[in-house]
């Protein structure tokens, strides 16, 4: 099953996601280093998807994953 977005929903975690990283503006090395950590789990998971899964999704998983870790 695939799984579908809308521009709407998108929109509204960038949004909410700008103000995440915005909070984190004045934060402690604790919360920069679980950002940092967060995306890089993130990346890591993209590139397992990219090699382990076989499918119409694959193309997604390695997009993300190249221009993640460019």
């Amino acid at each position: 099953m695939r799984v579908r977005y809308t521009i709407r929903g998108l929109t509204a975690l960038v949004l909410l996601l700008g103000f995440g990283f915005a909070a984190l503006r004045g934060a402690t090395l604790g919360w920069a280093t679980a950002s940092i950590l967060t995306a890089l789990l993130a990346l890591c998971s993209a590139t397992l998807g990219a090699v382990v899964r076989r499918g119409s999704s694959r193309p997604s998983w390695i997009g993300f994953a190249i221009f993640g870790w460019a």
